[in-house]
């Protein structure tokens, strides 16, 4: 699959003749890294993570510069062409008022007098963080709002597993649109620790109880 993948970038870098090849890592990058190199196309990666990921430690012996979402003594990168320049949030991730808070509530359908948690186990959900909500998802919603936001795998399982609880509780599978939202009405948000989820509930000044995955590449999510 790689070597398909560096014939197919190869093709594409000569019909596109890019000035800089940007690498934000994932092996996906790879191909687009080496062929970049042979055709002499400057290569600049941004590594979010405290903990360098496989495809940015082979791209970066080629690259012209590299970024860092954390300070550089996190890195082996060599120091000559590496900057740290932090991790870049849209600007809806900021500090909200209690009144603007409750204003999102609103319009996601939620109640203001109910105190909002939102669960996140990221894009492909996370099945440990899962279950263990779910086993506590009764005494959890009689009390408070529950957002479980479970990945599509596991939807259908934790739909059934589900169906009694109080209506308080939310199971979804994804969230494609707003979900800045979500987590800015929130008054306390369970997520995992991926560098940019770190610093988009940082900037939304939300209580957070972060929960890392250290079967993750070099633990990268426990180092974040």
């Amino acid at each position: 699959r790689n070597i398909a993948g560096v014939f197919q970038s190869f093709v594409k870098l000569i019909f596109l003749q890019p000035d800089v090849i940007f690498c934000k890592g994932g092996f996906v990058c790879v191909p687009v890294g080496l062929s970049a190199w042979v055709l002499r196309i400057p290569i600049v990666i941004h590594d979010s993570d405290a903990h360098p990921g496989l495809a940015n430690r082979i791209i970066s012996k080629f690259a012209k510069k590299i970024a860092t979402g954390a300070p550089l003594e996190f890195y082996n990168y060599p120091k000559e062409i590496s900057t740290y320049v932090g991790i870049p949030v849209l600007e809806n991730f900021k500090k909200y008022t209690e009144k603007e808070r409750n204003e999102f509530k609103q319009e996601l359908g939620f109640s203001k007098e109910k105190p909002l948690i939102v669960i996140t186990g990221g894009g492909l959900g996370a099945a440990r963080l899962n279950n263990a909500i779910v086993a506590q998802g009764e005494e959890l919603s009689k009390n408070s709002q529950v957002v479980l936001i479970s990945g599509v795998a596991q939807f259908e399982e934790l739909k059934e597993k589900t169906k009694d609880f109080a209506k308080n509780f939310h199971l979804m599978s994804f969230i494609s649109k707003d979900m800045w939202k979500f987590l800015a009405s929130a008054d306390l948000v369970v997520a995992r620790a991926g560098a940019t989820s770190n610093l988009e509930l940082a900037a939304l000044y939300k209580p957070t109880i972060l929960v890392p995955n250290a079967r993750l590449t070099g633990g990268h999510q426990l180092k974040n």
